[in-house]
């Protein structure tokens, strides 16, 4: 009965799978990350129809009656490095590079060219056991404790990721609010459930590596093919505040005239800026960034964040909310019975939920209904 639930389940992820990856694929606008989550779903698609045809045909009992199995646990490596590298990719794009790369899969190349390096040259034996008791009876061998040696690995990339992801948010977050006019769009609420995603299946992976049945291999799979699933649902949403950097020129350095530096003009700068947000009102675009600004007035990312950041005593994301929200006011203040996704798309923003969210935290509470509200009654 378990076994007919496997094949079933196998079959179904092999589908799934692919079917998410080349949606991925063809809707990947320019998000790296799309692209990145597209290969890794259609691998775990190919590797879960190569189960299924074996599990039909026969011919994989050593994946579900052979504990800690060394081939198994390589491959969990391999996922484990993928899960590692795609949240960095997502969290910190730019700072990326193939160096990072090479670091983060090389635990991964040691253990292989270690494991298989030293039973090739001394023609060690490897064993399929069956059995958590027989694994720890031939435990002097090499191709045995090894094994554990590979688990430890895969719970560093694990552990790491973890870490990793936790740092960047912050980073991440950082960038969006000196860069985007507002977090909505590029929200990653959905990370830590990512990581506990990350957590469970690794979890059920380590179960079937120590019991080695077609239950366990039925778990893990369920549980792999839901987070999958999943993440491609989220993926397909999300939108990388990274593209705005590659949408236009890179910015040249600010070069001061002779006498001058960018201290002796801050304030000039910070004056120009107002004028420009109170006169031209460039924020009532839904695609208004800073880096918008940093065109406009010729500097570079690091300058016009700090005109913000110092001149305003606020940053870019704040300040631009509270300009739309001022506006919005005005709007409603005019005509208290205009709709508040017609206001939302007057001030800028691309949702009402965003309009919303964003009226309430400069209002202390208090929605955009209420406020045409009050201005009826006044």
């Amino acid at each position: 009965m378990i076994e007919t639930v496997l094949k079933t389940s196998l079959c179904v992820s092999s589908t799934i799978c692919p079917w998410s990856a080349l949606l991925l694929a063809v809707n990947w606008q320019g998000v790296k990350q799309r692209r990145w989550l597209s290969l890794v779903l259609f691998l775990w698609g190919v590797a879960w129809a190569l189960r299924a045809y074996g599990l039909i045909g026969g011919n994989t009992s050593p994946l579900y009656n052979a504990v800690l199995q060394p081939g198994l646990i390589l491959l969990g490596i391999v996922a484990g490095f993928t899960f590692l590298v795609w949240p960095i990719t997502v969290l910190n794009e730019p700072k990326t590079n193939k160096r990072q790369l090479i670091m983060f899969c090389l635990p991964f190349l040691l253990c292989a060219s270690i494991y298989y390096g030293i039973i090739g040259m001394f023609g060690l034996r490897q064993f399929n056991l069956t059995t958590l008791s027989e694994f720890w009876s031939h435990i002097s061998y090499f191709s045995i404790w090894f094994r554990l040696v590979m688990c430890a690995c895969l719970l560093g990339y694990l552990i790491c990721t973890i870490k990793l992801t936790i740092r960047y948010i912050n980073c991440y977050n950082r960038y969006v609010e000196e860069t985007c006019p507002e977090y909505e769009e590029y929200s990653i609420n959905w990370m830590p459930k990512y990581l506990f995603g990350l957590v469970a299946i690794t979890i059920f992976f380590f179960i079937h590596l120590c019991f080695a049945s077609y239950l366990t291999f039925l778990c893990h799979n369920i549980a792999a093919c839901i987070f999958l699933a999943w993440l491609a649902t989220k993926v397909m949403v999300y939108n990388s505040p990274y593209i705005l950097d590659r949408t236009y020129d890179v910015i040249p350095e600010l070069v001061p005239a002779k006498g001058e530096d960018f201290n002796s003009k801050f304030d000039w700068y910070r004056l120009q800026i107002e004028m420009w947000l109170e006169n031209d009102k460039p924020y009532l675009s839904v695609d208004f960034n800073l880096k918008n600004v940093m065109i406009h007035f010729g500097l570079n990312r690091t300058y016009a964040s700090r005109i913000f950041n110092e001149g305003f005593g606020r940053s870019f994301i704040i300040v631009v909310r509270e300009y739309r929200i001022g506006y919005a006011k005005k709007v409603i203040e005019t005509n208290p019975s205009i709709s508040m996704t017609e206001v939302a798309h007057l001030c800028g923003y691309s949702t009402v939920q965003a309009f919303h969210k964003a009226f309430v935290y400069c209002n202390n509470g208090l929605t955009p209904g209420k406020y045409a509200l009050s201005c009826v009654n006044k």
